[in-house]
This record gives C-alpha cells, structure tokens and sequence, in this order.
C-alpha cells in the first residue's frame, strides 16, 4: 500500500488540499467510514449503499462498482475516448487504480490522477450528502458539481484538469 508521504509525490496530488489528500489516502487504505463500517461499530443499522441502495457500500462499491458510480465514470470518460476505463466491478480502489494508470502514455497520468480524485471527492460528497441531509442528486447534477469542483481546482492550481474541462466543455451532453 501507498503511505502518505508516497501519494504526495504524485504530481496531481502535489498542488493539492493536505485534507483531500488525506481523504484519498483513507479510500486507497480502506479507513472511510462507509456504511459498511459504521454498521459494524454500532453506528448505523443499514449498510446498504447511500448512492444505489441496491448493495453494500464499501469503498470499491461506492467508487468502482456501484451503477450511480458508473454512471458518473462513463459519462466522464466517454468524451474522453476511455470508456474502457470504466468500472466494471467492485475490486480494490488502488489496484484498479495502478492498473490503470499503468496502460497509460507517462505524461497522461497526472491528468488520469486529478479526475481519479475528483470523482471520488465528488462521490464522497454525494453520499455524505445523501446520509445526513438525506438529499439525492440525479447523476447529471452530480457531474455539473463535479465540473464547478474542477473549475474550481484549476483556479486553486490543480493545472492538469484543465485539459478535461475544456474536453467537457466541448460536449454538449455534459453541459
């Protein structure tokens, strides 16, 4: 596994906010208080998960394998030209993660890494939205929060979604 000092020397993760960084670190890690966890400690009655309420929401359900993730993933990658980098199952978050990074070109990883941890800062926002405030999102206006998230990055100096923005941008089924 990763350790923290090892993620920050990823360079979409070297511009980046220490918080969301640490949260990715706890997603790679499997230490997110997902429903599943909660459950387990006495926290919660249903680990049912909060985005598709049809499985049990570990961390690779709600990032990879869960149909609301999905969704999200391939509609994002689709302009992209990479829907074969859409999830297809629940396996491990960093395993899936590395193996995908690794059938790309070097200097397409740090733009692989910003959308790899975008989506799954969006997603945990989601869910946490759905669990405490108990407001569900349709996936289109998760992927419109996502790109104002994005927009909002680049501003903070995450450079390398830029180049999925203005990929976005040009698809009028994202807008």
């Amino acid at each position: 596994m990763l350790s923290l000092q090892e993620l920050s020397n990823y360079p979409a993760h070297k511009s980046y906010g220490r918080s969301r960084r640490r949260r990715f670190w706890y997603a790679l890690h499997r230490r997110l208080w997902t429903l599943v966890r909660q459950a387990r400690h006495g926290l919660q009655e249903s680990d049912v998960c909060a985005l598709c309420d049809q499985a049990t929401e570990s961390i690779s359900h709600l990032f990879l394998g869960c149909v609301f993730s999905r969704e999200v993933w391939a509609t994002l990658l689709r302009p992209l030209q990479l829907l074969s980098f859409v999830p297809v199952t629940d396996e491990d978050l960093t395993s899936w993660w590395l193996d995908r990074r690794s059938c790309m070109d070097i200097t397409a990883r740090p733009v692989f890494d910003s959308l790899l941890l975008l989506i799954t800062w969006v997603l945990c926002k989601e869910r946490n939205c759905r669990v405490f405030e108990r407001t569900p999102s349709s996936p289109q206006v998760v992927i419109q929060a996502l790109r104002k998230e994005g927009s909002d990055w680049v501003l903070g100096g995450l450079a390398p979604l830029s180049a999925l923005l203005e990929c976005w941008s040009q698809h009028r089924f994202l807008l």
